[in-house]
């Protein structure tokens, strides 16, 4: 029986012949490799079995091409490490097999002192620490480093890690990749740092070797990559809007770092483009800077994109109302609108407000959700209870006023869970209390549990909480978180808004015929707020969008609003007066101008 082969054997092809008598002719197989045909695919199978190799028909040629090149060593493994050392094919692991089997006396003197562990070591370090050795620095040269001590991770022997093929990539596959790398990080959400995490670089690096001289840094990716492509939508935006009427709009958050910021968007065709984001930290919020920096804002639109600002949008609270109603007295030939998205949604608060019985409901309701979330083995009896009835688990949605038609889609989230929540309280009562109680042995803390538990049982228990939930609650919350989704639509026409309010104000108008007075109250006081919400709005403008629209007719209003043929002349000749004839500040004028040229 032929003695077993050494590892090194592994990444070596083996000839039939013995040029010395002695040892078998030794070819390294990424050497062979290199001299495949252009034109021949590549096969990463190869990587896990290099045998396989001999079956392709180029394989002979590619063979005696190798050896014609010398290419080849005597079959002892002091030769084959030492061609390792020295091919330029041979990946990390290869060469560290090398150092392995036949280390050289320095790299004997390395080992003894512990050298090489310690290198290890502070490489890691380096990887851990490079996001904050990059701030101000040059990032090139450290990522190289941190890339070479990733790279070196590969060479642990009890590690085995095959990496990928190394064809190197093309300039066209460098830039595609680094504009992907850069939308994907926008998309998920990543910090710009991820492409550096060493866990990532391990990854990259499996899937191909030559991956990190073309995956983007940190610094690429929250710098040049990212002023390029913002430059390329600010072209594409200013082509689109060039010469155009646009309507602006302006709205503020705060970032992860609880820095104050504003969007400004435009809106042209019915879509929404960003044009700037302005750091609001340290800007005064009172009306008249508001005013200024509102006007700043239509003033470089209009002198960079060369469009034409016809409306401007905010939210109707503090600074913003009362820097947009000083803009609009400025400026009378620009329209100006609150946002009236956020109308519906006070008219939410309103509601929940005028209507105690509504929001006490909703009050048990969102205190029994957090009940269910707070308590898991009482949440698992429920589940259970859905698993059987439905074959499928929902979860239970919370409202709350900050997420505009959560308290709709809880509510009907919550009438579809009737069924297994009534049969969990009526068939396993029991077993919730005792899943509430837990391991409580204190007497006083063990009845107040039990107590708990069953007040909310019984709450949801009772079929009259369920019918006003269903019968009242959701009609009314569906009409008003209708009006507030058409509003926050891109599409939305002021004629539309208008009739959405209209027909919520008629809906509780309707009120007035029915049998509770409390009900009858509850319409006369939601008309109320609703025509306080209106007054919010320039009526003016909602009103003539309705009257210009060739689908709609006078007839829309009736006796009580006091409209007729003459009063809408009269607004539909001074409106567009205000608006086309009355002169801008001068740099604006000189941007349409321009734009007309």
């Amino acid at each position: 029986m032929p003695p077993k082969l050494g590892d090194i054997w592994t990444v070596f092809h083996k000839s039939s012949d013995k040029p010395n008598g002695s040892h078998h002719r030794a070819t390294h197989w990424r050497c062979i490799d290199a001299e495949r045909p252009s034109t021949e695919a590549i096969d990463i199978e190869f990587e896990d079995d290099w045998n396989l190799m001999k079956k392709e028909a180029w394989f002979s040629a590619a063979l005696e091409s190798a050896l014609a090149q010398g290419k080849d060593v005597n079959g002892e493994k002091g030769a084959m490490a030492a061609h390792l050392r020295r091919c330029e094919h041979a990946t990390a692991e290869e060469k560290a097999m090398a150092v392995r089997i036949s280390p050289t006396k320095k790299e004997k003197e390395e080992a003894q002192k512990g050298k090489g562990k310690r290198k290890q070591a502070d490489g890691d370090e380096k990887g851990a620490d490079a996001d904050d050795e990059s701030v101000g620095g040059s990032g090139g040269g450290k990522k190289r480093k941190l890339v070479q001590a990733v790279e070196a991770s590969f060479s642990q022997s009890q590690l085995k890690v095959f990496r990928g093929i190394e064809v190197p990539f093309s300039a066209d596959h460098k830039h595609a990749i680094a504009q992907q790398t850069l939308r994907a990080t926008q998309s998920a959400n990543l910090p710009e740092r991820w492409t550096e995490d060493p866990e990532v670089m391990k990854l990259f690096l499996m899937m191909r070797s030559k991956a990190m001289e073309v995956i983007p840094s940190r610094r690429e990716l929250g710098g040049s990559l990212l002023r390029d492509a913002a430059n390329e939508v600010d072209e594409k935006i200013a082509a689109q809007v060039k010469g155009q009427d646009v309507t602006m709009s302006t709205d503020g958050w705060r970032t992860n770092r609880r820095d104050a910021v504003g969007g400004v968007t435009l809106t042209h065709n019915f879509k929404t483009l960003l044009v700037d984001i302005l750091r609001t930290n340290k800007l005064l919020k009172d009306g008249e800077s508001m005013k200024i920096m509102f006007g700043d804002m239509i003033d470089k639109a209009e002198a960079e994109l060369m469009c034409f600002v016809i409306a401007f949008l905010t939210d109707n609270d503090g600074g913003s109302k009362k820097g947009r109603l000083l803009l609009a007295a400025a400026r009378p030939y620009l329209l100006t609108f609150a946002c009236c998205a956020h109308q519906g949604q006070l008219i939410l608060g309103d509601y929940l407000r005028e209507n105690e019985d509504a929001a006490t409901l909703i009050g048990e309701l969102i205190d029994f959700v957090n009940w269910l979330n707070n308590h898991d083995k009482v949440r698992a009896i429920f589940d259970t209870q859905q698993q059987e009835l439905s074959g499928k688990i929902l979860a239970y949605i919370l409202p709350n006023l900050t997420r505009w038609t959560t308290h709709l889609i809880a509510a009907i989230r919550f009438s579809l869970l009737k069924a297994p929540i009534r049969a969990a309280v009526l068939n396993h009562r029991d077993a919730i209390v005792k899943a509430q109680v837990g391991a409580e042995t204190n007497a006083r803390k063990k009845m107040a549990l039990q107590d708990d538990a069953i007040h909310h049982c019984t709450v949801v228990e009772s079929h009259a909480w369920w019918d006003r939930l269903q019968q009242t609650i959701i009609p009314d919350f569906e009409h008003i978180c209708y009006l507030t989704n058409i509003a926050q639509s891109d599409h939305v026409r002021p004629d539309q808004f208008f009739l959405a309010l209209a027909g919520l104000f008629l809906r509780f108008r309707g009120f007035s015929t029915r049998s509770k007075a409390s009900e009858r109250g509850l319409g006369q006081r939601m008309c109320k707020r609703i025509e306080k919400r209106f007054k919010e709005l320039d009526q003016v403008v909602f009103v003539l969008a309705l009257i210009l629209n060739p689908f709609e007719r006078l007839s829309r209003f009736g006796d009580k609003a006091q409209i007729d043929v003459f009063k809408l002349s009269t607004e539909l000749i001074t409106v567009p007066f205000q608006t086309y004839e009355i002169s801008a500040p001068e740099n604006a004028l000189h941007c349409r101008r321009a734009a007309r040229v």
